[in-house]
């Protein structure tokens, strides 16, 4: 694993990589608490979460994070881990299985299978040389494949009598032979299936003199089979036939969620007993050990895996968090980079100290929300547990006046100011806010807040807080979905059909009369100059001194759709958050695109952006966390988009591939161009053409994975690159061996 770790930790300076921008700082801030497997090897736990792959080491207590970034992952959620006997990781994902060993990188998936392996549920290293493999919910048959000696074979109810075509879990047993728990749609019965080397067999639950009950959870301990229903009812087979086991003696279980084996292959279930106390039991001998109970204040959910390490201490992962139990002692283990409790970012602001203000959604026993500072490192969380700080319900319009008092609307029922210490309310039901749904809030320059009202006669009214009494300003005939003021002090509204100037005499501005190419807007800004930036669904407007431009389809060829946010930086560039094209740079010439081709975004949908005091252009990358980007002061245009007037195509097929891929590009006009492979590093691999004076069109070209020296290169991840006279263009491509 020594080589893997190696291996792994040059992937991540791919981040940094001046490939991309020379300058360009990408930081990201999540919440990793979506635990769904584990694996260890030799003082090393691998994590595999719905953030990716994080590698502790128990020695040094250090930990190090692996996305489809900085490593040849192609997406985030790991599904299941394990490692063979010589160390080589095998990672499940829904776009097939990796294998790592030394410093190869290989996926197996029905390009070079035949056998779709997304999705892998359960990896067990039998050797080097075998494994099996687990594949539930499928939307036909669910499979079992075993891997030996380089050789795939899928087993399913369709192929090999195992019992139904729905499989719940799988556990091998001390031969290193699967044990399946089926279910049977036809019949309606359940049992197990057990492959014995050549075929398989099957027996129903009545056969085994056990009721007909659905198997979720399975382990086998070297001795015997034990097999649960996540009811309360655990059962075992051996050579002496099954048995059915009662805890009720020992803890009043109400739930059996989880089964694990310890180092000495004794069995470590997870069970829930009334008053939502968690507990581990271990079996010992013939009866069980009672672990102290889960703490209540770890907030742990439904367990997804158990593992003990190799310092006898035993890691207990669910979709809300892990925790370690060492010698009598529970304690939270965190799997985030952050302290946030959840990726789910509903709203930011900037205040006037320059901190971040965020509202997020979290679950733990119920879903909850938080009102969050950060200062520097420094992290602030205002919720319940906070003294004099009640239950708040999806704040959104995070706003922050000159004074740092925060306003914020809660769903569509309050509007509520927080000055760091105490915090009020506005509502219908304390009447002290007109009777109405709040839909929108924003503050002025005067920090005084402006509120948009949907009434009980399907009105849409704007209102304005003034020394205590809520003021109706206007009655609007869309719904506001963004508000903005301009210096003088009056809004502007983005609604659904078209923008609203709120001034002496309402302005309503749409397609019919203006320069709008769609009245479907989603967000807008002011930038330093005064003039108002405007995001629709199908591109971008300015308005300003009475003069409309745009971008979008009917205007060129401008691919960026969707916009959802905009951001004006000092330096006059427009930046833009887009649902489906990425982060968008506009500095009122060219149009730049950070992307997941050509960029660390974990994917191209962005739902919030705000500007810090230093530069800093905080980005909710959508169910993904925080961002923190830094653009450089002299941006190179290589690591982005060209000029989208002009756009040229790059793509290749296939990707992954081994051992050639061929790209295929498409130049909007003739002239010179250079196609070439770079490493992580930025450093070149391999030119394919130089230069050469090229016809506008289809072209494509083959990179054969050698190096200018005419060597074979390693698995990993290149960029490929091109430049020509209509604009360049990036793609990230993965060489799998």
């Amino acid at each position: 694993m020594n080589q893997v770790k190696i291996i792994l930790s040059v992937a991540v300076l791919l981040v940094a990589s001046t490939f991309y921008a020379q300058e360009n700082e990408w930081e990201y801030l999540f919440y990793g608490g979506h635990v769904r497997c584990m694996a260890e090897y030799e003082n090393t736990v691998w994590v595999g979460s719905t953030v990716g792959l994080m590698e502790y080491d128990l020695n040094t207590q250090t930990r190090q994070f692996y996305n489809k970034f900085n490593s040849p992952l192609l997406e985030n959620s790991i599904f299941s881990l394990d490692i063979s006997p010589s160390g080589t990781l095998w990672i499940g994902t829904e776009q097939g299985l990796f294998r790592v060993e030394n410093d190869d990188w290989q996926l197996f998936n029905q390009q070079n299978t035949g056998i779709n392996l997304g999705g892998a549920n359960g990896i067990f290293c039998v050797s080097d040389e075998l494994i099996w493999v687990f594949y539930p919910n499928r939307s036909d048959t669910d499979l079992v494949c075993r891997f030996e000696n380089g050789v795939w074979t899928a087993y399913s109810s369709s192929t090999d009598p195992i019992g139904g075509k729905v499989i719940r879990c799988m556990a091998l047993d001390e031969e290193g032979l699967p044990w399946l728990a089926y279910f049977n749609q036809n019949s309606g019965t359940y049992g197990l299936s057990h492959f014995d080397g050549s075929s398989w067999t099957s027996q129903s639950m009545a056969s085994l003199g056990l009721p007909n009950e659905a198997i979720y959870i399975m382990a086998h301990d070297g001795t015997r089979l034990w097999f649960g229903n996540h009811a309360t009812h655990l059962y075992s087979l051996d050579s002496n036939g099954a048995q059915a086991h009662d805890l009720s003696h020992l803890l009043d279980v109400v739930a059996i969620t989880q089964m694990g084996l310890d180092r000495q292959n004794r069995l470590l279930i997870d069970v829930s007993s009334f008053g939502a106390v968690r507990n581990l039991l271990r079996r010992q001998g013939d009866g069980w050990d009672i672990l102290e109970p889960l703490p209540s204040e770890l907030n742990l959910g439904v367990c997804n895996d158990i593992l003990e390490d190799s310092q006898q201490k035993i890691w207990f992962a669910t979709f809300n968090g892990a925790a370690i139990y060492d010698e009598g002692t529970w304690s939270g283990f965190d799997c985030s980079n952050s302290p946030m409790p959840s990726n789910e970012i509903l709203d930011m602001t900037i205040a006037p100290d320059g901190s971040l203000w965020l509202s997020l959604s979290y679950q733990d026993d119920n879903l909850k929300f938080s009102l969050v500072n950060k200062s520097g490192d420094n992290w602030s969380f205002y919720h319940d547990s906070n003294a004099n700080f009640p239950n708040i319900y999806k704040p959104y319009d995070l706003s922050c006046g000159s004074d740092g008092t925060v306003w914020f609307r809660i769903s569509s029922e309050s509007v509520a100011r927080f000055d760091g210490e105490e915090l009020t309310f506005y509502s219908f039901s304390g009447q002290n806010l007109p009777s109405g749904s709040v839909t929108l809030l924003a503050l002025d320059a005067e920090n005084h807040p402006w509120v948009a009202m949907w009434n009980p006669t399907s009105e849409y009214r704007l209102y304005r807080l003034e020394q205590g009494e809520w003021i109706l300003k206007e009655t609007l005939p869309h719904a506001p979905v963004a508000m903005v003021f301009d210096a003088a002090g009056t809004p502007w509204l983005a609604t659904h059909g078209g923008l609203i100037h709120v001034g002496s005499q309402m302005q309503i501005y749409n397609t019919a009369n203006s320069g709008l190419s769609s009245n479907d807007l989603n967000c807008l800004a002011f930038d330093a100059d005064g003039k108002l930036w405007l995001g629709h669904s199908w591109g971008l407007a300015s308005f300003h001194n009475g003069e409309w431009a745009a971008w979008d389809v009917q205007h060129g060829n401008y691919p960026a759709r969707n916009f959802r946010a905009l951001a004006p930086s000092p330096d006059g560039k427009i930046w833009g958050g887009t649902m489906n094209s990425g982060l968008i740079c506009f500095d009122g010439t060219d149009f730049l695109s950070y992307t997941t081709a050509n960029s660390p975004l974990l994917n191209n949908g962005i739902s919030d952006l705000v500007f810090d005091e230093q530069g800093n252009l905080w980005i909710y990358n959508f169910q993904h966390g925080l961002i923190r980007f830094k653009d450089s002061s002299t941006p190179n245009s290589e690591h982005i988009q060209p000029t989208i007037q002009q756009q040229v195509t790059l793509k290749n097929w296939p990707n992954p591939f081994n051992p050639s891929t061929t790209l295929s590009f498409s130049l909007p006009e003739a002239g010179p161009a250079q196609l070439a492979v770079y490493n992580l590093k930025g450093q070149l691999v391999k030119e394919l053409c130089h230069n050469e004076y090229l016809s506008a069109g289809e072209h494509s070209l083959v990179w054969d994975g050698k190096d200018l020296g005419g060597k074979d290169v390693s698995s990993g991840v290149y960029f490929a690159r091109l430049t020509s006279r209509s604009g360049s263009a990036n793609l990230k491509i993965l060489l799998m061996k």
